[in-house]
């Protein structure tokens, strides 16, 4: 177990990983399920395992680089092993982070530098980002 633990800490110090995208990398190395199982275990209760928290990191550094709606982002959480009830509620918490508006804004801007005026154009692309109608509409109310 103890190779099997060092070598999910090195994973962990390089990069947050959810649990279960952690024990896929594991598996694929030809470590034993139990002792994936183990070291898992004990890096959780040492605190270095967090799904939240990786579900936090990945929701900033996506707004950065590919901003995208609450609801595509908690798709990408489940796809990388977050539990649906965490990817839920951090989707939902990131709403409220400045980061979220700016990426919001941002996006909306480079549509609209890009020749994209139309109303119902400029909805639409949102919405397949998985932005609601209504934080589109009040997008609308304050950039117009």
């Amino acid at each position: 177990m103890d190779a099997c633990y060092n070598r999910a800490l090195r994973l962990l110090s390089r990069s947050e990983h959810s649990r279960r995208g952690l024990e896929q990398k594991l598996l694929s190395r030809g470590f034993q399920p139990e002792d994936i199982r183990r070291a898992l275990d004990r890096l959780q209760e040492e605190g270095a395992l967090n799904d939240r928290r990786f579900a936090e990191e990945w929701i900033r550094s996506r707004l950065r680089k590919h901003p995208e709606g609450r609801a595509l982002l908690e798709l990408g959480l489940q796809k990388r092993g977050v539990d649906e009830d965490v990817a839920r509620e951090v989707a939902k918490q990131c709403a409220s982070w400045p980061e979220y508006r700016e990426a919001l804004k941002g996006l909306f801007e480079d549509l609209r530098a890009n020749g994209m005026h139309e109303p119902m154009e400029l909805t639409s692309l949102l919405r397949k980002k998985g932005f609601s109608s209504y934080e589109i509409r009040l997008l609308f109310e304050e950039l117009g």
